[in-house]
């Protein structure tokens, strides 16, 4: 199994490349080369699916003499565990993606009428391929080891695996999004296209203007999803992580240590890029890609590696930048064009920021970042309500002055001495500039399919904002609370909760022996739930330790905030240590994730998906 699975990997890269070398060389839609690269575009993909599928086998047979086995399981997981366990490491987890990346590749690339989005997508498989051919998964061990090295904790919980299978997705979406921009880059704007003669638009400017325009209209449709699913993503992996005890927090922006922020904010500047023709929305898909890519692969920066690790992921951005700003400069109306590159900048520095800042502590999205991300945001707000005005010919100075208002007032209230105070006004104010532009779109007429996107876009970006407002105004504190006593936790929103200590049980959990507090959670006396809270210690089957202890948080929701519990130690006498946080707002994440999902639903509705987009960039609000 092992051999046909390196067999398949081989497979796959080769007919990426081979799909790469006659998309090049196809210059003409009835050219021969571009049937055999569509042809073996859909045998990469159907190689790559069988050597994910050998890899499967292989963990689900245990065989911990194949390399890859070895570092992702142990013999006394259970079989659910050992399928996860095709995402425990880049090696494995590059395979579905680059099946999902060969298919969705095949697919754009049958409507097309150039053979250079298939080329594209061809070069990124024979990437994905390389990486993981680079590890050597499928390679056999020259001693056969006692037990492997076992899966990583965060996977064992459901929440974490939507987050890796949604980041596959992901990466699948924006290779579509770099096959529709190549397609529309093959494109000559000098030459006439037979639908433009037949409109009577024969001018140089009214071509590239028609093609700007439906290289946004294609891509729309993709970019939705692919936002959608980085959303999701993002959200099921803080959670996920969070309840494993992986992690400090479960925001979202903190998620695998803040790069999946600069993922985001790589998407926002390539869905910018579409506005300035086929070349910017080429180099902001790629980027996008890139980013996506790096955060698959692990290509971040860690401890003691540096801007050497973090190269591939900082130039990405950089691409999705340029392209940003490039169609910016192309933006009507100097103040349109000013707010459009400013946020472009800005935005490209708060991914550079997050990547920078990502350690193995997960510091990703600290205090500098996240100031630059809220800065982006609303410049973001700012350029789209400016063109909006620009279109009704009102005065733009106005949407500026109003801006400059605003933030001067954020930055008066918030206290020098207290930071997060700062950014959660920040936030809060990113998230009240974002409903105001939903709700003027909405009211402005007339109100169509296409002019509803934005509105719901701009709602996910508010819900977002204030979700990440809460965060910085949870109420932190630590406790310490005897067996049978009761603690009390301060809370932002409406009365204290109580916290009474139910005793320590201690029991095994698959492989895992669990120390577990539980404790009986009341508001107002009132009784809310029982809550457990455990330390974890992960073993192999010779009971020996596969790494540090976890600690997994208890998690109490409700409507306006949430009480997140975290075991720090247990005493002899039974005693426990608690941190505890209140955190406000949190149901927004799931707001806008649900927002997001509407979104896309809205592309599948008919009369709604006659063109994904219209001309105008709303959605950018992003």
């Amino acid at each position: 199994m092992a051999t046909l699975g390196l067999m398949a990997s081989w497979a796959s890269a080769l007919f990426g490349g081979w799909a790469l070398v006659c998309g090049l060389a196809a210059d003409t839609s009835t050219h021969p080369f571009r049937r055999s690269a569509a042809r073996a575009l859909a045998a990469s993909a159907v190689a790559a699916l069988v050597a994910s599928g050998a890899l499967l086998v292989l963990l689900v047979t245990g065989d911990v003499t194949i390399n890859y086995v070895a570092r992702s399981i142990s013999t006394n997981l259970d079989t659910p565990y050992r399928l996860v366990a095709l995402w425990n490491l880049p090696a494995g987890a590059v395979l579905p993606s680059a099946a999902l990346v060969a298919a969705t590749g095949w697919l754009v690339g049958r409507r097309a009428t150039s053979a250079l989005g298939t080329a594209s997508t061809g070069a990124i498989v024979v990437a994905l391929c390389a990486a993981s051919l680079a590890a050597a998964p499928f390679s056999t061990l020259p001693w056969r080891p006692t037990d492997g090295l076992g899966l990583a904790p965060d996977l064992q919980r459901p929440l974490s695996v939507v987050g890796v299978v949604a980041l596959t997705l992901a990466v699948a979406g924006a290779a579509a999004l770099v096959a529709r921009a190549a397609e529309h880059l093959a494109h000559d704007p000098g030459a006439a296209r037979p639908d433009v003669i037949a409109a009577g638009a024969v001018g140089r400017e009214a071509r590239e203007a028609r093609e700007a325009r439906e290289a946004r209209e294609d891509g729309a449709a993709p970019m939705i999803l692919t936002l959608a699913f980085l959303a999701l993503c993002m959200w099921a992996t803080a959670r996920g992580s969070f309840e494993a005890g992986g992690t400090p927090s479960p925001s979202p922006l903190a998620a695998r240590h803040g790069a999946l922020g600069a993922s985001l904010a790589a998407l926002v500047l390539a869905w910018r890029a579409r506005r300035g023709g086929a070349a910017a929305a080429f180099a902001g898909a790629l980027g996008a890609l890139g980013v996506l890519s790096a955060v698959l692969l692990g290509a971040l920066p860690r401890s003691g590696a540096g801007w050497a690790v973090a190269a591939f992921a900082m130039v990405s951005l950089g691409a999705a930048t340029m392209g940003a700003v490039v169609a910016a400069l192309g933006e009507r109306g100097i103040v349109t064009r000013v707010l459009g590159v400013t946020a472009s900048l800005v935005l490209g520095a708060a991914g550079a920021a997050t990547l920078w800042l990502t350690d193995t502590g997960g510091s990703g999205m600290n205090v500098p970042a996240q100031l630059l991300l809220i800065g982006g945001g609303l410049a973001i707000v700012a350029a789209e309500a400016s063109a909006e005005l620009a279109r009704e010919g009102r005065k733009q100075w106005l949407t500026l002055a109003m801006f400059a208002a605003a933030g001067a007032l954020a930055m008066a209230m918030a206290p020098s001495s207290a930071p997060v105070s700062a950014l959660a006004i920040g936030w809060s104010l990113l998230a009240g500039a974002s409903t105001g532009a939903a709700i003027s779109r909405l009211l402005h007429p007339p109100v169509s399919g296409d002019r509803v996107r934005g509105p719901i876009l701009a709602l996910a970006v508010a819900l977002a904002a204030l979700g990440a407002a809460g965060e910085g105004w949870a109420r932190l504190s630590v406790a310490t609370l005897a067996s049978g006593a009761t603690a009390m936790v301060a809370a932002p929103i409406g009365a204290p909760f109580s916290l009474a200590h139910q005793g320590i049980s201690r029991y095994e959990d698959g492989n895992a022996h669990v120390e577990a507090l539980a404790l009986e959670a009341s508001r107002s006396h009132r009784p809310l739930a029982l809550l457990s809270t455990d330390r974890r210690e992960y073993v192999d089957s010779r009971e020996e330790l596969l790494g540090p202890a976890n600690r997994r948080p208890a998690l109490l929701t409700t409507p306006l905030q949430e009480l997140r519990v975290h075991l720090d130690d247990v005493a002899v006498d039974e005693g426990a240590t608690l941190r505890l946080a209140v955190v406000p707002f949190t149901l927004a994440w799931i707001g806008a994730l649900a927002c997001l999902v509407v979104l896309s639903a809205t592309l599948f509705v008919p009369g709604m998906a006659r063109r994904s987009l219209p001309a105008s960039s709303d959605i950018a609000l992003a």
